[in-house]
């Protein structure tokens, strides 16, 4: 399989877990009646995320190392060792968890950690230990297989939420969580049918001490920005209650395309960003973070704009009227993402400035730590919204400077000012003149507001891409076709 279309079903294998939780989170904010029980259910999932991320250090170490490796054997032996030791360390983090499920329950005021432990760890555990196997699928080439699994494991999520959905009666918390259950003991399976072979080889059954020193430093950066990620949540869930969580956790949505579109990117420009520094071809790195700056800004902005004024109402018809208020959340949250356009971290880390990256992670975490104490105790749910949004603005800062000092040149050398501003005021102006003719004028309901996202977004794209020829749209097909294999 070639390069172009193993990155390409990674890319559809990761957009079908995405599109597994999302659908999941929609289903039970409709299903479960209870806000506090939904709540409860979504901490228990955030618990599994940071799991996740504690972890996540091993099947980056597995595709590092696996490059380093010239035999077939050699490599084998890897596959082996790699997956031996995650799960030690998921077992240790396993029983952590259990020796502290009485504290995190009393914390979260989440009585669901004791009474249904086992149905949740073994959720834990499974949903841990397949984050290997996207890094183990992408290695052996067989990412299609990886696709077939995400995709089918998507379908069966909506099989059962349609079922509950017409079978109400039916609907529990127990039942959900065995179903979830069942589901992750079948994919890992599978998932185990690829590397059963390759663990009767003989050979170490544990990293060595190079490999462990890897993979801790990228465990602790993973860490550093899950906790940023996490941490609004995690506070409220411990100074507020399930019920306010489930509100936040509903309002703070994190829209899907963002991670697609700069994860896709980061992953083209670490090489190129990486040789142009060694070299100290500092304006060549300017020339292209401005170009790919453009094109973040023409792809990401009119989405974040149409969130801001359509919120409300894209919230209530995605997760029903009983969450009214999380579409005032979600209008306010979205001003979070504006700075995404530029990809900070990944700029750093490519120039020769990773050491920074940790520090700045540090500070923002601490940072907002801080500001949400303060917020949430005068401003409850709403104070978590103003803090998160005021510790990502000011959490550039460093970076900009950094990044200026290194590349010695000046911030509107590498951000297109002028794009920017002209993309920010006419999606703002057409999204709220469509928002005046169907809500005011009109009076339709605010499912449409589902309906005419496309059509908004087609407009922005085709008129700003024809005024500053970001995009050259023959080449674009051209290159789509070609990943494909058409």
């Amino acid at each position: 399989m070639s390069l172009a279309r193993n990155t390409l079903f990674v890319s559809l294998a990761n957009f079908c877990t995405t599109l597994s939780n999302l659908a999941l989170t929609i289903g039970l904010a409709w299903l479960l009646i209870d806000k506090e029980d939904f709540g409860k259910v979504q901490q228990l999932f955030m618990i599994a995320s940071f799991t996740l991320s504690i972890l996540s250090g091993f099947p980056t170490g597995l595709s590092y190392f696996y490059g380093f490796h010239k035999s077939y054997s050699d490599r084998v032996k890897l596959f082996k060792k790699f997956v031996l030791s995650m799960l030690i360390g998921l077992g240790v983090i396993c029983i952590g968890i259990f020796a502290f499920k009485n504290v995190i329950a009393v914390s979260f005021e989440n009585n669901l950690i004791i009474h249904y432990f086992f149905l949740f760890i073994g959720i834990v555990f499974l949903k841990a230990l397949t984050s290997y196997f996207v890094n183990y699928f992408a290695i052996i080439k067989k990412t299609d297989k990886l696709f077939i699994i995400n995709f089918s494991y998507f379908i069966f999520i909506m099989a059962f939420l349609t079922l509950l959905w017409l079978k109400k009666e039916l609907v529990s918390i127990e039942l959900i969580l065995v179903y979830i259950l069942l589901l992750e003991i079948v994919k890992m399976i599978f998932c185990f049918l690829f590397i059963m072979k390759y663990l009767k080889v003989k050979g170490e059954l544990l990293i060595n001490k190079k490999e462990f020193l890897y993979i801790l430093p990228i465990t602790g950066v993973t860490l550093l920005n899950t906790l940023y990620v996490f941490i609004d949540k995690y506070m409220i869930s411990v100074m507020l209650n399930p019920k306010a969580y489930a509100e936040y956790q509903v309002g703070a949505f994190i829209i899907p395309f963002v991670g697609i579109i700069t994860g896709s990117i980061m992953v083209t420009l670490l090489p190129v960003f990486s040789k142009l520094s060694k070299e100290e071809k500092f304006s060549e790195i300017v020339s292209i973070l401005k170009e790919t700056t453009k094109k973040t800004t023409l792809l990401l902005i009119p989405i974040f704009c149409y969130c801001l004024i359509f919120g409300k109402e894209l919230i209530i018809s995605v997760y029903s009227e009983k969450y009214s208020f999380s579409g005032e959340i979600f209008k306010i949250y979205t001003l979070r993402f504006f700075t995404t356009v530029i990809l900070f971290s990944i700029t750093m880390a490519s120039i020769g400035l990773q050491n920074w990256v940790v520090l700045t992670a540090f500070i923002s975490l601490v940072l907002n730590v801080i500001l949400n104490y303060f917020f949430i105790l005068n401003y409850e749910v709403m104070g978590a919204v103003y803090a998160t949004i005021i510790t990502g603005y000011l959490g550039i800062i460093l970076p900009i400077y950094l990044i200026n000092k290194k590349l010695k040149t000046k911030f509107l050398n590498y951000f297109p000012l002028k794009e920017y501003a002209f993309i920010v005021l006419t999606s703002i102006l057409v999204a709220y003149i469509m928002y005046f003719i169907a809500f005011k004028i009109l009076m339709l309901s605010g499912v449409w507001s589902l309906f005419m996202a496309g059509f908004y977004y087609f407009i922005i794209l085709l008129f700003s891409n024809k005024l500053f020829k970001v995009f050259e749209m023959k080449n674009l097909f051209e290159n789509l076709r070609s990943k494909i294999g058409i």
